[in-house]
């Protein structure tokens, strides 16, 4: 990929970003197994006949931030619906300067851009970004053919598949 095109989807990226962090009514639907709150923005929701992509905000618990912590300080990339992203640059992260690092320890929440599949109960993450407590962006992840996984029964991944793909009621 070049660099122009690396910098024109990391702008568009944050583009998007921005619009949807202010202009975006965020509603709660739940906690998932590392009590972190989960937000799906109303406004965001596009459908198709079978498949719909929606925003989602997860503001992390006390253990996901201290985990972010952690894995940044071992180099290691922060863990979304799929791992290991095969589009992450390790060395990249291994040259962060201390002020980065610091940054990064005031991680907040992330938002994600995700597809779900509402026949064939499956879901992937389009983009990532995750945000300090003064709403800077500060690690981003945009897979370049991210791939279905199947959504796990019980999970806070279900719960938003059955509000989005609930007929429409919460969407447009």
């Amino acid at each position: 990929m070049t660099k122009m095109r690396k910098i024109l989807i990391g702008t568009m990226l944050l583009i998007l970003l921005s619009s949807v962090g202010y202009g975006a009514d965020w509603k709660s639907f739940g906690k998932d197994a590392d009590n972190n709150e989960w937000f799906y923005d109303i406004q965001s929701v596009s459908r198709d006949q079978d498949t719909a992509k929606i925003w989602t905000k997860i503001v992390l618990s006390d253990q996901a931030k201290a985990d972010f912590i952690k894995k940044i300080q071992h180099n290691k990339p922060p863990s979304l619906s799929y791992e290991p992203p095969e589009f992450y640059n390790a060395q990249k992260e291994a040259e962060l300067s201390q002020k980065d690092r610091i940054k990064k320890e005031n991680i907040n929440h992330r938002i994600d851009r995700y597809e779900i599949d509402c026949v064939k109960n499956r879901i992937k993450v389009m983009s990532s970004a995750w945000f300090d407590s003064g709403e800077n962006v500060i690690h981003n992840e945009n897979p370049p053919d991210p791939l279905f996984s199947e959504i796990t029964p019980n999970s806070i991944e279900e719960q938003l598949l059955k509000i989005i793909c609930n007929n429409g009621k919460e969407g447009k």
